[in-house]
């Protein structure tokens, strides 16, 4: 993860990065290398994408141009059969694919270590505009957008944020007129092989030369992952908890409050206004008392896992783990894979996409191998998190794992009693998929299995 995203602001270091640039200006990164992106996708992948898959209109893809101070979608619906959108970019309109990791392996892997790194949910669109085009009016968004030049050139201009509240904005904003956004503190050509980098609030708006047609990558992150949103969590939770505690919180709203607080009655100097509103703030101060920040880190994350693409895995990975070095089927036999014993060195397969939360001392280790690469949306009142279950005896030695990471440790060192228990604890995590072994573990053997059988601690 910290490779990717060093590739992507290279040879910017990251900690100059995070100390004056994020979430505080625009900027750029130029570079001479004009393939240095082209690795990540190409124009020939975006046909390839079109032809091979069934992306709807307005749903995976929008075509779209933008002609004296008016966006014009085109009013088609249902499958964007690629013969027709290619026509429609011959006729200057622009393309924007949403959520292409779902069908590009390249940038799924690119935003599933993204998001290892960012702890935050990533995304990515892909924006083809034709020569002498501009695709979308100028706009802010409600993410911190990293901007991939891929193929050709693209002029963009960046404006600051027109009033404090739209800094670092939560939502996106309407489209603007040229008049309404002032005046640009950027303004740059931004050429194959280079980045570009925006903060959520930030006007931009971009468009091609009569010359080359532009072909970029805009990963996207930080939606809703800000300490307001935890708030909005701690404190939500907060209030069920002194409802629960303190009787005060139970008792009924007075029968008047309508004649005294409300925006109609605002302006009221009556004296019994004032009781409503200082009895209200008292009780917010004594709710806050209640917050539990633990339970509030455990549920935002599991809102960044729930959203979470699922986790790509290097061919090294894959030789370790579950994920490619497995039991398997071969001329009618089955081959078993290997057994860990306590020699064997382990470590969490990845760190950002497991989260073990306790609640009501029931252990639940959540974690995104199952998460899809297109997920649809999650209401408030479901969850699609998959989760391992624990004991809690067995809570120690994950933390013991979670905090030895990225080291390997052997199974021996687990922190639990019995030789068995510590083998089977690490057995359980490999068989789900969480836990690697340092060497690939050699084919097992019927005369391996038989000491299985055993509880397991997860």
């Amino acid at each position: 993860a910290d490779q990717a995203f060093r590739y992507l602001i290279g040879p910017t270091l990251p900690v100059d990065f995070f100390h004056n640039l994020y979430e505080k200006m625009p900027f750029t990164v130029a570079r001479e290398n004009r393939n240095y992106y082209k690795s990540l996708f190409s124009g020939n992948d975006l046909n390839t994408m079109l032809k091979e898959h069934n992306l709807e209109y307005k749903v995976h893809i929008d075509v779209v141009k933008y002609i004296k101070g008016m966006r014009l979608p085109i009013s088609a619906n249902g499958r964007a059969y690629y013969s027709n959108v290619w026509e429609d970019y011959k006729d200057g309109f622009s393309l924007r694919v949403r959520n292409p990791q779902a069908y590009n392996k390249n940038l799924w892997n690119m935003c599933s270590l993204l998001q290892e790194y960012f702890s935050s949910t990533v995304g990515c669109n892909i924006y083809l505009t034709p020569p002498k085009a501009q695709g979308f009016p100028p706009h802010y968004d409600d993410i911190d957008a990293f901007i991939v030049q891929v193929e050709g050139r693209k002029y963009w201009k960046v404006y600051p944020p027109r009033y404090p509240e739209e800094e670092l904005a939560r939502y996106s904003s309407k489209d603007f007129s040229q008049n309404e956004i002032g005046v640009p503190i950027l303004q740059v050509c931004l050429k194959a092989g280079e980045m570009l980098y925006i903060p959520r609030g930030y006007i931009h708006q971009a468009a091609t030369d009569a010359d080359r047609h532009s072909l970029h990558l805009t990963f996207s992150t930080n939606q809703l992952n800000t300490w307001g949103d935890f708030l909005l969590t701690a404190t939500s939770k907060a209030v069920e908890r002194a409802m629960l505690n303190d009787v005060t919180f139970r008792q009924s709203i007075s029968k008047d409050y309508m004649d005294y607080i409300g925006t109609c009655v605002a302006e009221s100097k009556a004296f019994k206004r004032y009781g409503l509103i200082n009895k209200i703030k008292e009780l917010a101060k004594r709710a806050m008392t209640y917050i539990d920040v633990d339970e509030a880190a455990d549920l935002h994350s599991l809102k960044f896992l729930e959203t979470s693409l699922p986790p790509t895995f290097t061919k090294i990975e894959k030789e370790r783990s579950l994920h490619g070095n497995g039991s398997y089927w071969r001329h009618g036999a089955i081959n078993l894979k290997g057994l860990i014993k306590e020699g064997t060195e382990v470590q969490l397969i990845k760190k950002r996409n497991q989260r073990l939360i306790i609640d009501d001392n029931n252990p639940r280790l959540y974690h995104t191998l199952e998460n899809l690469r297109d997920p649809r949306p999650v209401s408030e009142e479901e969850s699609l998190a998959t989760y391992v279950e624990f004991e809690m005896e067995a809570v120690p030695s994950y933390l013991f794992l979670l905090n030895k990471y990225p080291d390997f440790v052997k199974v021996r060192d687990i922190p639990l009693k019995d030789t068995l228990d510590k083998i089977s604890f690490a057995t359980s995590l490999y068989e789900n998929g969480l836990l690697m072994t340092k060497e690939p573990l050699p084919p097992g053997s019927e005369e391996d299995y038989h000491w299985m059988g055993t509880e397991s601690n997860i």
